[in-house]
């Protein structure tokens, strides 16, 4: 923490005076200390010092975040929600992101609310990787946690600042976990048992999936995807065994977004197996097009032109561009133009 060399003084009564006395005495420090503490907490203000090694755009931002996620899990669990400092708006855009991304992780691992300035921050409208080289792209994409990714930002954790939030609590401690976590929990286990993962993600009132490999062995991205009907009969399955309609998913996801039980928000939900949350749309219709199987009229097909729509993209070109940011042309299939195109003109 910084020295203190700057003064405030503040008028009380004798009477306010003496009972700041009793009251820091009993707490074992001075007046002015008694004071500030309760004012200004020391761990606000330690992480406000931290935040603030981010304001430079140059320096490298991997040891504060560091710092900062270490930090943050030492805080108790009411401070999480409501005694994290908003960074300061002097702060670069993207490390802004990353900041609301640790602390919304932190409350996602307790189980608690993250504070609500965490939805105020914009989203960067461009997506930022960690390592911008085209053929490594696709490998962030797959690997970054949910509470980077849906904020448009992309790396390798074990490359970077990022907490351990695989098998984050899904809810307060000591409480019953809602329903909607409770299936899409059951789902990630169905899923880690056929050697799949996947990603739900909510846009709008609609809900798409994805299906991935569970542990691809190389970066190709041809070694990144499984088709979403293996995803959609890990759903079925989950809807027998639990007694639930094969429509159960919808409403889990939209539920496991919202304010849930308590009040707690949840942002994104990250399992083993299983990632929900609400992605940057151009993200969700790069994903879609390089999984996009040989054969025509297929899931991901529908799932596409849904988002060509729903992003008003009206012409080839200007979808390409948007996929472009993520995945680059030869990482695509060879003839994506061309069904881009048929999907727009129907």
């Amino acid at each position: 923490m910084s020295a203190r060399t700057a003064q405030l003084q503040i008028r009380v009564t004798p009477d306010e005076k003496a009972a700041l006395r009793r009251l820091a005495r009993a707490a074992g420090e001075t007046i002015s200390g008694y004071v500030l503490n309760r004012v200004l907490p020391s761990s606000e203000l330690e992480l406000a010092r931290l935040m603030g090694a981010l304001v430079d755009p140059t320096v490298d931002f991997r040891k504060p975040l560091s710092d900062l996620a270490l930090a943050l899990h030492e805080l108790p669990d009411d401070t999480v929600t409501d005694g994290v400092p908003m960074p300061d708006a002097e702060i670069p855009l993207t490390h802004r992101n990353r900041i609301a991304a640790l602390v919304e992780s932190e409350a996602g691992r307790r189980g608690v609310e993250p504070p609500v300035w965490t939805r105020e921050i914009p989203l960067p409208e461009r997506p930022v990787f960690g390592w911008p080289l085209a053929s490594l792209k696709p490998h962030q994409m797959r690997v970054t946690p949910a509470a980077f990714k849906r904020r448009n930002i992309f790396f390798d954790p074990e490359a970077g600042p990022a907490p351990d939030i695989v098998g984050a609590a899904t809810t307060a401690q000591g409480s019953e976990p809602p329903k909607e976590v409770r299936l899409l929990a059951r789902l990630d286990q169905e899923l880690a048992a056929r050697g799949l993962a996947a990603e739900l993600y909510l846009l709008g009132g609609a809900v798409l999936a994805q299906g991935l490999a569970a542990d691809p062995k190389t970066a190709r991205i041809s070694a990144l995807f499984r088709p979403t009907d293996r995803v959609l009969g890990a759903v079925r399955a989950v809807a027998e065994a639990e007694g639930e309609p094969e429509t159960w998913l919808h409403d889990a996801v939209r539920r496991a977004l919202g304010r849930g039980p308590g009040g707690v928000v949840r942002p994104f939900l990250e399992l083993r197996a299983l990632r929900v949350f609400e992605p940057p749309p151009a993200y969700l219709l790069a994903m879609k097009c390089a999984a996009m199987p040989p054969s025509t009229g297929t899931s991901e097909e529908d799932d596409v032109r849904f988002l060509l729509r729903a992003m008003n993209l009206t012409s080839t070109d200007a979808a390409l561009r948007e996929i472009g940011r993520y995945v680059s042309e030869r990482h695509l299939p060879t003839d994506l133009g061309a069904r881009l195109g048929r999907l727009l003109s129907h």
